[in-house]
Protein backbone atom coordinates (compact mmCIF):
# COMPACT_ATOMS: atom_id res chain seq x y z
CA UNK A 1 0.00 0.00 0.00
CA UNK A 2 1.35 3.44 -0.97
CA UNK A 3 1.31 6.14 1.69
CA UNK A 4 0.08 9.56 0.60
CA UNK A 5 2.85 12.14 0.66
CA UNK A 6 1.97 15.37 2.43
CA UNK A 7 3.72 18.55 1.28
CA UNK A 8 4.95 21.15 3.75
CA UNK A 9 5.26 24.88 3.18
CA UNK A 10 8.57 26.68 2.66
CA UNK A 11 9.98 29.93 1.34
CA UNK A 12 12.49 29.65 -1.49
CA UNK A 13 14.72 31.89 -3.57
CA UNK A 14 17.10 31.65 -6.48
CA UNK A 15 18.70 35.06 -6.26
CA UNK A 16 18.75 35.73 -2.48
CA UNK A 17 16.48 38.72 -3.14
CA UNK A 18 13.07 37.47 -4.22
CA UNK A 19 11.51 35.03 -1.78
CA UNK A 20 8.39 33.09 -2.70
CA UNK A 21 6.18 30.70 -0.77
CA UNK A 22 6.08 27.14 -2.03
CA UNK A 23 5.27 23.58 -1.03
CA UNK A 24 7.78 20.74 -0.83
CA UNK A 25 8.01 17.04 -0.10
CA UNK A 26 11.52 17.79 1.21
CA UNK A 27 13.02 16.24 -1.90
CA UNK A 28 16.11 17.61 -3.60
CA UNK A 29 17.69 17.67 -7.04
CA UNK A 30 21.49 18.05 -6.99
CA UNK A 31 21.11 19.33 -3.40
CA UNK A 32 18.62 22.04 -4.47
CA UNK A 33 15.03 22.24 -3.27
CA UNK A 34 12.16 21.00 -5.44
CA UNK A 35 9.33 23.51 -4.84
CA UNK A 36 5.70 23.52 -5.98
CA UNK A 37 3.92 26.88 -6.28
CA UNK A 38 0.26 27.80 -5.99
CA UNK A 39 -0.92 30.08 -8.82
CA UNK A 40 -0.42 33.42 -7.04
CA UNK A 41 3.17 32.53 -6.12
CA UNK A 42 3.76 30.94 -9.55
CA UNK A 43 2.72 34.27 -11.10
CA UNK A 44 5.39 36.00 -8.98
CA UNK A 45 8.02 33.47 -10.09
CA UNK A 46 6.94 33.96 -13.71
CA UNK A 47 7.32 37.73 -13.46
CA UNK A 48 10.76 37.52 -11.80
CA UNK A 49 12.15 34.87 -14.15
CA UNK A 50 10.41 35.81 -17.44
CA UNK A 51 8.10 32.82 -17.72
CA UNK A 52 4.83 32.99 -19.61
CA UNK A 53 1.52 31.49 -18.54
CA UNK A 54 -0.46 29.48 -21.10
CA UNK A 55 -4.10 29.65 -19.99
CA UNK A 56 -5.26 26.99 -22.47
CA UNK A 57 -2.65 24.44 -21.33
CA UNK A 58 -2.73 25.68 -17.70
CA UNK A 59 1.04 25.71 -17.64
CA UNK A 60 4.01 28.03 -17.29
CA UNK A 61 6.72 28.12 -19.96
CA UNK A 62 10.31 29.22 -19.65
CA UNK A 63 12.54 29.68 -22.69
CA UNK A 64 16.28 30.24 -22.63
CA UNK A 65 18.82 29.75 -25.38
CA UNK A 66 16.33 28.00 -27.65
CA UNK A 67 15.38 25.47 -24.97
CA UNK A 68 11.88 25.55 -23.50
CA UNK A 69 10.59 24.06 -20.27
CA UNK A 70 6.89 23.63 -19.57
CA UNK A 71 5.52 23.34 -16.05
CA UNK A 72 1.96 22.00 -16.08
CA UNK A 73 -0.51 22.23 -13.24
CA UNK A 74 -0.72 19.27 -10.89
CA UNK A 75 -2.40 18.47 -7.60
CA UNK A 76 -0.59 17.75 -4.34
CA UNK A 77 -1.77 16.97 -0.84
CA UNK A 78 -1.02 19.28 2.09
CA UNK A 79 -2.21 19.46 5.67
CA UNK A 80 -4.61 22.14 4.35
CA UNK A 81 -6.01 19.72 1.75
CA UNK A 82 -5.43 19.34 -1.98
CA UNK A 83 -3.65 22.21 -3.75
CA UNK A 84 -3.25 22.92 -7.46
CA UNK A 85 0.40 23.81 -8.02
CA UNK A 86 3.08 24.33 -10.65
CA UNK A 87 6.57 22.82 -10.29
CA UNK A 88 8.38 25.77 -11.89
CA UNK A 89 12.06 24.92 -12.08
CA UNK A 90 11.71 21.77 -10.00
CA UNK A 91 14.49 19.43 -11.04
CA UNK A 92 16.35 22.02 -13.10
CA UNK A 93 16.63 25.37 -11.25
CA UNK A 94 18.75 26.11 -8.18
CA UNK A 95 16.10 26.82 -5.55
CA UNK A 96 17.41 27.54 -2.04
CA UNK A 97 15.20 27.07 1.01
CA UNK A 98 15.05 30.34 2.95
CA UNK A 99 12.66 29.28 5.67
CA UNK A 100 10.48 26.36 6.73
CA UNK A 101 6.93 27.57 7.40
CA UNK A 102 5.01 26.05 10.28
CA UNK A 103 1.79 24.42 9.13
Amino acid sequence: MNAIKIAIQIQVTIDDVNEVVAWTFDEVWNEWSEPYFEKTEADKVAKIHNCTYDKVMDSFRFEQGGNEEEFKALEIQTLDGAKKVYAIGTGSWIWDVVEWVEN
